[in-house]
């Protein structure tokens, strides 16, 4: 594969290997590359969160919520297993 970089793109891949910070451009582009597939699953995640934010927030709002504590919720799973 052949990929055409812009000046200031290509500068700063030269930059960074002359700098020392990676070995060749390739070495470079792997890492851009990784950093941005790395941000994609964060923005799917955060999008994932989000879209369970706005569920909560909307069984609160119809009143499907409880207001026992988990050890309270607990008993009642276990007394219910035991009868």
């Amino acid at each position: 594969m052949t990929i055409t970089l812009s000046p200031d793109v290509e500068s700063f891949v030269t930059t960074q290997v002359d700098a020392g910070t990676y070995s060749n451009a390739d070495a470079v582009l792997r890492d851009a590359i990784a950093a941005l597939a790395a941000r994609q699953e964060h923005d799917r995640k955060l999008a994932d969160l989000r879209a369970n934010i706005a569920m909560s927030d909307a069984d609160i709002e119809a009143g499907r919520f409880s207001t026992r504590t988990a050890h309270e919720l607990l008993a009642g799973i276990r007394a219910r297993k035991a009868s």
